[in-house]
């Protein structure tokens, strides 16, 4: 016990640096936390965060993974976790912290589209299919009608990937996210005019958006057309200093 409030004590001072945008500082306390009581769970999940902050994405999952193993009942820590190693390209172990939080809560939306993509990563397009059509009755959502987008035109089901595509746009009509994914497989099916409007309208909603303003700086340069692109990357270096 007198470890964890020693823990404790660090946590509430990462948290005053991360208040202030220190996050380097914060990191530094939230392991002291974790090196005082590496049971800690919560200072696991405040340094993974901070991890993220910093940019140390293997530092990020790897707390979070240590997190959620010191919180097995906890179903977003699985999830965040999960989400974590989908991004590292691990989907086996994705798909494992998704069924841990289904265990947990059969309903989790958010654990579907987990499962989903953690099958896609494992070329299970068909159970990847199914676990999406599942989230999208709980949660008919402009994020999910895109993945399922996604998944149909990994299928090789264009018919039913535009479908998805534009009712992912119907909606949530300000997602720049939906129109961008709609102006790409428009483009990849080589509607470049469809594919150029989608793009713009993405622009429109945000023009410092970093996604919109690159989907549409390569669809320029693709199309021959570095002139028109290069705005659109210079709004990408501004938005990020890359």
């Amino acid at each position: 016990a007198g470890c964890s409030r020693s823990a404790q004590t660090y946590v509430e001072r990462g948290d005053a640096q991360m208040a202030k945008g220190n996050v380097d500082a914060a990191v530094l306390e939230y392991r002291n936390a974790v090196a005082k009581d590496a049971m800690f769970a919560p200072a696991r999940l405040k340094l993974a965060e901070a991890y993220l902050r910093q940019g140390n994405g293997a530092g990020a999952l790897a707390e979070s993974v240590r997190a959620a193993d010191l919180l097995p009942a906890d179903a977003q820590a699985h999830l965040r976790a999960g989400a974590l190693l989908l991004a590292a390209g691990n989907a086996q172990e994705a798909k494992a912290r998704a069924d841990k939080a289904l265990a947990i809560d059969p309903k989790n939306v958010e654990a579907l589209v987990l499962r989903a993509n953690g099958l896609a990563g494992l070329k299970d397009l068909d159970g990847a299919l199914k676990e999406m059509t599942e989230a999208l009755s709980l949660d008919p959502s402009s994020a999910i009608q895109t993945n399922l987008g996604l998944l149909q035109a990994a299928r090789g089901n264009p018919v039913e990937a535009e479908a998805a595509f534009r009712q992912a746009v119907v909606a949530d009509p300000r997602s720049v996210t939906a129109h961008t994914a709609l102006g790409q497989f428009l483009w990849s099916t080589g509607r470049s005019a469809d594919a150029e409007n989608a793009f713009k309208a993405a622009i429109a909603i945000d023009p410092a958006s970093e996604l919109a303003n690159r989907a549409v700086a390569a669809f320029y340069l693709r199309s021959g057309r570095a002139a028109e692109a290069e705005p659109f990357f210079k709004r990408v270096v501004e938005a990020t200093g890359s």
